[in-house]
């Protein structure tokens, strides 16, 4: 009897998720076929310049948060530092939302003459999360590892957006380049067009 019960129990487990399957499948597909399915990109071809900056740029955003996060906790402990990382946690909340806010008006209204703001935004940035990197009691060892390998990755993320909008703005400035840094695709004059029909015959 107990093998039996078990055996329904498989049956019926292996049942549900089939169905689930089913039903994420079906939902992937409705998904892909709808209008915000299209615009998600599903090749490095189809992605442009200026999504892969605006992705950065939001990624950076989302990735600064955990640092905050660890500021704030670090402040409720009884560490030896809770005074210097209670001015640091309002010195980065206003430091940390700065850039933020330029990286998305650089991005989206492309302003060129915001760069050099840009630069001292992520400088300063990045000199707060190294101060944090000294002054936070993460713990453990490997831990404390983590947390330093996690920071270097926010501050490399940052300095890397300062490259990509450096380039946007190279781009728009240039005739072969459009507003969004992608290359215009000129067509061929008809007098190319025709030396090469003859070339070919």
């Amino acid at each position: 009897m107990s093998e039996n019960k078990t055996d329904k129990y498989k049956e019926t487990a292996a049942a549900k998720a089939a169905e689930a399957e089913q039903k994420v499948h079906g939902t992937v597909e409705k998904v892909e076929k709808s209008s915000y399915g299209k615009k998600i990109p599903t090749s490095f071809e189809k992605v442009k310049f200026i999504n892969i900056i605006k992705a950065n740029a939001w990624i950076n955003f989302i990735a600064t948060i955990p640092i905050y996060i660890f500021i704030v906790e670090d402040t409720n402990k009884a560490s030896k530092f809770k005074y210097v990382t209670k001015f640091l946690k309002y010195l980065f909340l206003f430091g940390g939302l700065i850039p933020v806010v330029l990286d998305v008006i650089a991005v989206y209204l492309k302003m060129p003459f915001l760069f050099k703001f840009i630069i001292l935004s992520k400088t300063i940035k990045a000199v707060l999360i190294i101060l944090s990197m000294l002054v936070i009691a993460f713990g453990a060892l490997y831990v404390r590892l983590l947390a330093y390998f996690y920071m270097m990755m926010v501050i490399l993320l940052d300095f890397l957006f300062v490259y990509y909008i450096a380039l946007l703005f190279k781009r728009i400035d240039s005739e072969e380049y459009d507003n969004e840094g992608e290359k215009i695709v000129r067509d061929q004059p008809k007098e190319e067009n025709k030396t090469e029909q003859k070339t070919e015959v």
